[in-house]
């Protein structure tokens, strides 16, 4: 998957888990929204672990995935922050819609 279909995939997942939220936990909306995609081979349920994977799966010494999308725009995104990480649908949800501004802004500028 290339990397706007990631950032694509994601943003839609985390838009409906995000909407489901109030009733179940993120873990088993991601898993029912993977399988109900087609997605339910990926990496931890997450486009942005499947991309890291593919593009070999190296990380930081403070254990940052380097290739994950997240990262690839903020180098200090963190998925299991405990201030917007996943276990908080609809601040990760707001953080990656943040991002993935930025990260347009970015490629429209540079």
């Amino acid at each position: 998957m290339n990397l706007n279909d990631t950032w694509k995939n994601c943003l839609k997942m985390w838009k409906w888990i995000a909407e489901q939220s109030s009733t179940r936990g993120a873990i088993g909306l991601k898993h029912e929204w993977m399988k109900a995609n087609n997605c339910d081979s990926l990496i931890n349920d997450c486009h942005f672990c499947q991309y890291h994977n593919e593009q070999g799966g190296e990380n930081s010494e403070q254990g940052f995935c380097l290739s994950c999308p997240g990262v690839l725009v903020d180098p200090t995104f963190d998925c299991m922050s405990g201030i917007y990480g996943y276990g908080t649908p609809i601040k990760f949800n707001e953080k990656i819609i943040a991002l993935n501004k930025q990260r347009l802004e970015e490629s429209d500028n540079g």
